[in-house]
């Protein structure tokens, strides 16, 4: 007997009702007036010259509100992956570092003495995918003082002696491999969940590029000293990455910096200068304003011709992109609500962070999960369970992934030692907050 329901009668009311899609009322382009438009941006048209013209414009307000025009940076760091909009943000970058006209015969000098690139390898993990270190070396080719600094997925491994293994449900992690290779293979190759995977990934590859530049912020400039850090996250990707976290309960840190426009990370200043950018127009720029011999180029990822079903970011994305497609103003909606939001937690002194992502946590997000799922079957001793009380819930579950093996069993990076130190309360600061609550041993020897 089928448990399904039987075909109703009753027809959906909003069937019929047509997709939202306004059409301008004119054909010339809104800026100029007088030329045929080529593209449509939310509810305007632009031609060629003009959509160039204000898409860097755009950009350039945003640059001179963060940096006066006339100071000279010594170096300035740029997350590139090799895609539509690093490609973007590499250009943009380009006309702020050279010499430019200002007023009467004034030049006014580069923002930066220096642009240092920084490139995570995702090929050795990623099925398909290729290293994207010549097309990113013809990218910057003609950029006056460039140089790349190329790292790989298992850096995250690398330079560790210690680091914390896996302890979740039930069964201490084996210590971690002499290689940094296999351990990589190994967190991803147990973790059958794609959008895990994707999760993972995304993890990895922020923290790499936050530790090579302050490796190299503290080489150059001296040990703590802060240094701009660009990342290329336009507005359809932060729109994508805040509704997805959200659906993988990482709503508790969502306002902390990962899609603001302006945070603290490592001492570093990132910035992200993209999110009130769709990424139709990063692709028609570059269309229009980058030479052919250096376009981005797309690399595969693990929901590369894949259904929308294969992953909770690839069903988002499809979400978003279908409804930008019938409500233009969708994607910029979504993403200034981001920027608006703000960690309603903790201060920032007493914060607790997460030893595998290091956002925001909240205290012991797993023995809430147990208290809404079944995570063990009766009967099952409890241990002892330390590193779990230190991760978030997002973390959590896709460490705990429901598909993946009952036991979980591998190395985690090497800087959850040192999320997981700074969680440790010493004798004295735990002094400090009872202090109001303990009684003083010269009041009772006076009574």
């Amino acid at each position: 007997m089928s448990c399904s329901n039987p075909q109703s009668e009753v027809k959906d009311p909003g069937a019929d009702i047509p997709e939202r899609r306004t059409k301008p009322k004119n054909n010339q382009c809104i800026k100029c007036k007088t030329a045929a438009p080529v593209i449509q941006i939310r509810h305007a048209l632009y031609c060629r010259e003009c959509f160039v013209y204000a898409t860097s414009g755009k950009f350039l307000k945003w640059f001179l509100s963060n940096f006066k025009p006339n100071d000279v940076h010594p170096v300035f760091y740029v997350a590139v992956s090799g895609g539509p909009s690093s490609r973007y943000l590499l250009q943009l970058l380009h006309t702020q570092m050279s010499p430019r006209k200002g007023k009467g015969s004034f030049i006014r000098p580069g923002s930066a003495e220096k642009l240092v690139v920084i490139y995570v390898d995702q090929s050795k993990v990623v099925p398909g995918a290729e290293n994207l270190r010549n097309h990113i070396e013809d990218m910057v080719k003609d950029f006056p003082s460039v140089e790349i600094i190329e790292a790989d997925v298992s850096e995250s491994w690398r330079g560790s002696q210690a680091s914390i293994s896996a302890y979740l449900s039930g069964q201490p992690g084996q210590p971690p491999s002499a290689t940094a290779s296999e351990p990589t293979a190994d967190l991803f190759d147990s973790t059958l969940s794609t959008s895990s995977q994707e999760s993972h990934l995304a993890l990895l590859t922020h923290n790499i590029i936050l530790r090579e530049a302050r490796k190299h912020a503290d080489s150059l400039l001296g040990k703590d000293s802060t240094a701009p850090l660009f990342l290329g996250t336009s507005a359809t990707r932060v729109t994508i990455k805040l509704l997805s976290s959200m659906s993988r309960g990482r709503g508790w840190s969502v306002g902390s910096g990962e899609v603001q426009p302006e945070s603290t990370q490592y001492g570093l200043n990132v910035y992200q200068p993209l999110l009130n950018t769709s990424s139709k127009e990063i692709a028609y720029y570059n269309r229009f304003a980058i030479p052919a011999h250096s376009q981005a180029v797309v690399n595969r990822s693990f929901t590369t011709f894949s259904p929308p079903k294969s992953s909770i970011d690839r069903l988002t994305e499809e979400l978003v992109v279908s409804l930008e497609r019938g409500f233009p103003s969708t994607v910029s909606t979504v993403a200034r609500t981001g920027n608006k939001i703000s960690f309603a937690g903790e201060t920032k002194e007493g914060e607790r962070l997460c030893t595998l992502c290091g956002w925001p946590a909240r205290a012991k997000a797993n023995e809430w999960k147990n208290g809404i799922a079944i995570t063990k079957l009766a009967g099952e001793e409890d241990e002892s369970n330390p590193l779990a009380d230190m991760l978030c819930y997002g973390c959590y579950t896709n460490l705990t992934d429901s598909r993946a093996r009952s036991h979980v069993n591998y190395a985690l990076p090497g800087w959850t030692d040192e999320y997981a130190e700074k969680q440790k309360v010493t004798e004295s600061e735990m002094r400090k907050e009872i202090e109001d609550c303990l009684i003083d041993d010269n009041d009772n020897d006076n009574e």
